[in-house]
């Protein structure tokens, strides 16, 4: 496989052309210093074989330029040694490390940078982080030009064998190179070429600083997605340019802040969609192309670069969800990796200002106490009540630790409510968590029983010595006069087996999470669909990820769902639905069929009977309270590792 061949970037030898993207993390300690938290999450990638690991985005100028509330820094020589400590930790597992270097420029706030107002080429402030900068003076940018060239001068000092300038996703140097962000008059702005005045210096300030031979690595945004920014036709000019200059590898990206949702995309994105896009720059230039972008599967990588698309592959989320991605692939246990399903739970937490974490993966910023499962001290009978994301993660920890585990699911197929959702188009990756779980369990022989609930009756003559209750939810019923009709349907119901509802009036009950994607599941299929909400519209499908729920509100408005907030729903009728509005009016809304998604409440009443008849009870997700599959993968860990 192609993907294992050793490679070079420029004199750097890595032993394969898997690169391990930069992902912030919020794991830097309060003056941007390395942790141990940090060095252990990159140790863990290393160890798990990747070729190159990107240390995430690391600040040159802790004033202004600071994008993160506890952003890495390398702006002091005072943070060499801990990066040093970090590098040796990578080192330690024959993977090579770099650092990528990067200033905010206006994609930051007075928050973030200590109340420094953010700088950029010019003073447009970022759409989405809504924070006036001031536009730089000529002697700030040669000041910044400096910054770069110090930070990459000390990660050489540290020990990186690489640096990477961080000039993609609307940042500093990004927003010096675009005509969206770039509109000075002087040299710094206007053409092409002076555009790319800023970068070309920068490149220059830091080959005075490290030398000619030592590599560097150049992400950019191949097209940054928004009306007036760079495309990759100039992309592919600027591509040169930087080789001219001295760069030793491209690493192709796309977007601004502006157009985030190209860069960590949500769920609906296709498996190697960047991949033209790297194409495209390989075929301008002679160095190096790393291509990024929701790349999965070893054999969909490795076709990119047996085909010339790229010289190498980064994965960035694909690592969070399984550090050992690489190991598995270059093993052929390909169908033992636990595979990104672009959720976007990991970049939802930095606007709270939170670490790193994964949805699939409880590891995630918690290396240290879960990276390595221990063996249980004693071996014992197992019962996990419950086939969704809680009771399978239990049963896979626990039988990873040795334990003899039986599963009982009521349904005649695993994956609970993850199930349901993969029903939805843009969610079917959601597929990918259940076949992982299905071939863990049978490689860990745990034995699955399939349409078999598992009550008091059948736990009083197993007798297990622990159990892990993991039962989930039910629909939530609301009391309303016509509730029971025969064309009321919970929105469960609809996913769990297809109505086949075509070109009918449609209400859904519901405007959180589920009401939403059940009614664009009805749209698509050439519904007329309209949501109601007791809520604000602008609050529709707040439990969503951010990222998630605006790819989601944009296919609704695609497909004409009509939303109707703040009502109440009165009653139904055998025609309809009667609402209430904000101004105690009446409403009649016609419809074949209402669909119920008014929440879920937990199934509570299995865990004291069961108590009384097993040494350990455990109980995980949603019979402890209807949340998310973060939580329940999370709890379903626990469980597991505590028995």
């Amino acid at each position: 496989m192609k993907l294992f061949e050793p490679a070079k970037i420029g004199n750097l030898s890595l032993k394969n052309r898997v690169v391990m993207a930069p992902m912030e993390t919020n794991f830097a300690g309060p003056q941007g210093e390395v942790t141990d938290q940090l060095i252990c999450y990159h140790q863990e990638r290393a160890r798990g074989g990747a070729g190159l690991i990107i240390v995430e985005f690391t600040c040159v100028d802790y004033k202004e330029g600071k994008a993160a509330a506890p952003q890495l820094s390398i702006h002091d020589d005072k943070l060499i040694a801990g990066h040093n400590r970090l590098v040796e930790a990578v080192h330690r597992y024959g993977s090579k490390v770099a650092l990528q270097i990067v200033h905010a420029g206006r994609q930051t706030t007075r928050r973030r940078t200590g109340g420094w107002q953010p700088v950029a080429p010019s003073p447009i402030p970022c759409g989405l982080m809504k924070s006036q900068p001031r536009a730089l003076k000529v002697d700030e940018i040669e000041q910044i030009v400096e910054n770069f060239a110090l930070a990459a001068e000390r990660a050489k000092m540290a020990g990186y064998d690489a640096v990477e300038l961080h000039g993609a996703h609307g940042y500093l140097i990004a927003q010096f190179m675009s005509p969206y962000t770039n509109k000075r008059l002087d040299r710094y702005g206007g053409s092409l070429e002076r555009r790319m005045l800023f970068p070309l210096e920068v490149i220059a300030g830091v080959r005075r600083k490290v030398g000619g031979g030592f590599p560097l690595l150049f992400r950019f945004s191949a097209d940054e997605f928004v009306p007036g920014g760079r495309t990759i036709e100039e992309s592919a000019l600027v591509a040169q340019m930087l080789e001219k200059a001295g760069v030793d590898a491209l690493h192709v990206s796309t977007s601004i802040h502006e157009s985030k949702q190209t860069n960590v995309e949500p769920m609906s994105f296709a498996q190697g969609w960047r991949v033209p896009l790297a194409a495209e720059i390989k075929k301008a230039v002679k160095v190096p192309v790393i291509a990024v972008g929701v790349i999965r599967e070893p054999d969909f990588a490795s076709r990119v670069l047996e085909e010339g698309k790229a010289d190498f592959i980064a994965i960035g989320r694909g690592l969070l969800a399984d550090p050992e991605w690489a190991a598995k692939a270059k093993a052929g246990r390909a169908d033992e990796i636990r595979k990104c399903i672009s959720c976007c739970c990991c970049i939802g937490r930095f606007d709270r200002n939170l670490g790193l974490r994964c949805q699939l993966n409880p590891a995630v910023g918690r290396e240290r106490e879960f990276a390595r499962l221990q063996p249980a001290a004693k071996k014992k009978q197992v019962v996990v009540v419950g086939g969704g994301p809680a009771g399978l993660e239990a049963a896979r920890v626990a039988a990873a630790r040795g334990h003899e585990v039986s599963l009982f699911e009521k349904e005649n197929e695993l994956g609970g409510q993850i199930r349901l959702a993969a029903r939805i188009p843009f969610k079917d990756k959601f597929n990918w968590l259940i076949e992982y779980y299905r071939t863990q369990l049978q490689r860990l022989g745990v034995l699955v029983n399939l349409g078999q609930e598992a009550g008091v009756a059948l736990i009083r003559e197993l007798q297990p010595e622990a159990l892990v209750l993991a039962a989930g939810a039910k629909p939530r019923q609301p009391g309303l006069p016509g509730i029971d009709s025969p064309h009321v349907v919970p929105a469960l119901s609809v996913l769990a087996r297809d109505p086949g509802w075509r070109e009918k009036e449609v209400v859904v009950l519901g405007g959180r999470g589920t009401g939403v994607e059940v009614a664009y599941y009805l749209a698509q299929k050439g519904n007329r669909v309209k949501v109601v909400t007791r809520s604000a519209g602008s609050d529709l499908a707040a439990n969503l990820d951010p990222a998630n729920r605006q790819d989601l509100l944009k296919k609704m408005a695609e497909l004409g769902i009509e939303v109707l907030d703040r009502r109440e729903v009165l009653e139904i009728g055998r025609d309809g639905v009667v609402l209430g509005n904000s101004n105690w009016q009446k409403e009649i809304l016609t419809a074949s069929f209402i669909v119920v998604a008014r929440g879920m409440e937990p199934r509570r009443d299995l865990a004291a009977p069961l108590a009384e008849l097993v040494p350990e009870l455990y109980q995980a997700g949603d019979c402890v309270e209807p949340r998310g599959v973060t939580e329940a993968v999370y709890e379903g860990f626990l469980a597991g590792n505590e028995i």
